[in-house]
């Protein structure tokens, strides 16, 4: 979100230089290019950098030749006082200059023509409009929709997409089946006809029963050894098709969303060494939030955790068909010593596989928490200085909004205001209200923001709080605690520290919104109530003023 708007002597904080009317000021009779957009937009909602450029470069290029001339190569673009005010943001506060008609603002934005001497008898209420920063956003941190951050996102889709391991998995899964049912139909099918054979014998008289047994147990160690053929073409198969192409694609999956996140977490340093209290935010958000830049970073960051579970499953699964191979020999010899041995053994390497994998990811969700503990405090600074700085300032108009409204109580109205609403002839305050409106969405911009961060830091606490939980469940486990008793108390555990990482969370966002009221929220409030009630008790209240 924008941060502060509020002119700082003789800067600009928190706007930018590169607006489009600083570089066509004198230099357009208003046949420029025009972009469609609604009322609240054209009066609102900040100018695109990019609009900005493409209007000054076609002004540069159609004027260049001979044109009105544009402004002076010695006086420096972006240079405002600290009473000026942009075009589509101009009011009743800004003086005749020299007789000249001032040109209408290029791009088919809302102008607001004034007077050449304000009435004093009238609250300029402009400031509403002129000191918090452009809303609604084109690019809202909450739709996640930012321009510039497209191709992460692209990249995100494109890691989480199971098409491609799905389709490796399946085919496998559909062969090994196959080979399985095969193998079982034939050991069926040969047992049975072994049987047969040697019970036709055994009636005719040509094999005794000592014979019979004898032959079934050759006809077992055949099997076994068909068996376990097919179980090493089963492991050989799922080691060719799955393991190596999968793992390959995981793999590099992995590096990918790496690069991604290695790629924002610089972004985010770069712009903490470049914090400035001056610093300049560029109108029209050109530049991504810090939410929307670190919900991305959450995303990419569980993105990646789940390839890393899924390379820790395919590993598991191809120990798993290990073990089966190991074991069948020592099943089909009934040497039962073997196979708890190497049950005992595989069972042992599952577990220290687990926990080296759980401590490996501990260690990135902590990495990944101090980043955004990191970022979320800067932000969440920001957000609240850049209150501070316009809070005052509205809440010093509200205040001059008499306790109880009459009609000798006046306020600034822009003519052109008049052309586009004939109401405000009959009802002035209608204009008031949807000021007011305006101002309360756009400071509140700054508390929204606050919490959306710390709701964010919260959501990476309980990750991490989950993963330390994790393992140590599976630690104690291995160390040879029941797991049923293991899992109950771990259980109660989270819950309990879910409970107290949430009430932190009410806490700090509660402190927010209880700044918000004491600083301007309940005066701006109480302030649009009695003018509502004096619209409803004139018959001027209109319900599309809270649109």
């Amino acid at each position: 979100m924008a941060v502060s708007t509020v002119p700082d002597e003789e800067d600009s904080r928190g706007r930018s230089a590169s607006r489009w009317w600083e570089g066509s000021a004198n230099g357009s009779q208003g046949r420029g290019k025009k972009i469609e957009r609604s009322k609240r937009e054209s009066k609102y909602m900040g100018v695109q950098l990019t609009e900005a450029q493409e209007y000054m470069q076609w002004e540069s290029d159609n004027y260049s030749g001979g044109g009105t001339p544009g402004p002076s190569d010695t006086t420096p673009v972006g240079v405002y006082g600290p009473n000026e005010y942009p075009p589509e943001k101009v009011g009743w506060h800004e003086q005749d200059l020299g007789g000249q008609i001032p040109p209408p603002p290029p791009l088919g934005y809302w102008t607001h023509s004034a007077p050449a001497t304000p009435d004093p008898f009238k609250l300029d209420v402009s400031r509403l409009v002129t000191l918090p920063p452009p809303y609604p956003r084109h690019h809202p941190a909450v739709n996640n929709s930012h321009p510039e951050l497209g191709s992460i996102r692209a990249n995100l889709r494109a890691l989480q997409d199971p098409e491609d391991a799905n389709a490796i998995k399946e085919n496998y899964r559909t062969r090994s089946d196959s080979l399985r049912e095969r193998g079982t139909n034939g050991e069926r099918s040969r047992r049975a006809e072994l049987r047969a054979e040697i019970q036709d014998k055994i009636v005719k008289g040509e094999m005794s029963f000592g014979e019979a047994a004898k032959a079934e147990a050759e006809f077992d160690t055949t099997e076994a050894q068909i068996t376990q053929r097919r179980i090493q073409q089963d492991f050989d198969m799922f080691q060719k098709d799955v393991m190596t192409p999968l793992h390959a694609l995981l793999s590099e999956r992995i590096r990918k969303a790496t690069a991604s996140i290695e790629q924002l977490k610089i972004g985010l340093l770069n712009e903490a060494q470049a914090t400035s209290p001056n610093q300049t935010q560029e109108e029209g958000d050109e530049q991504p939030e810090l939410l929307e830049k670190l919900t991305l970073l959450k995303w990419l960051f569980e993105g990646r955790e789940q390839l890393y579970k899924e390379l820790f499953e395919l590993e598991a699964q191809r120990n798993n068909l290990y073990k089966t191979l190991v074991v069948t020999p020592y099943a089909a010899a009934k040497n039962n010593h073997k196979v708890r041995e190497a049950e005992d053994f595989f069972a042992k390497d599952a577990h220290e596989r687990k926990v080296a994998h759980e401590k490996q990811s501990l260690k990135r969700f902590e990495d990944f928490h101090a980043t955004v503990e990191e970022s979320v405090t800067r932000g969440v600074e920001d957000q609240l200085s850049a209150f501070w700085d316009i809070g005052p300032g509205l809440l010093d108009i509200v205040q001059k909004i008499p306790e109880t409204l009459t009609d000798d109580f006046e306020i600034l109205i822009p003519p052109m205001e008049f052309e586009e609403n004939p109401s405000y002839h009959d009802h002035p305050l209608q204009y008031l209200f949807s000021l007011l409106s305006h101002a309360q969405k756009s400071a509140y911009q700054f508390i929204e923001s606050q919490t959306n961060l710390l709701c964010l830091l919260h959501e990476v606490k309980t990750g991490v709080m989950t993963a330390n939980t994790k393992l140590l469940g599976t630690q104690r486990v291995l160390e040879g605690e029941d797991r049923q008793a293991v899992d109950e108390e771990m259980s109660m555990i989270s819950r309990d520290e879910e409970q107290r990482l949430t009430e932190d969370l009410k806490e700090k966002v509660n402190l927010v919104e209880e700044q918000w009221r004491e600083a301007l929220g309940k005066g701006i409030e109480d302030c649009m109530n009695r003018v509502q009630v004096f619209l409803l008790e004139r018959g001027g209240w209109d319900e599309s003023l809270q649109d």
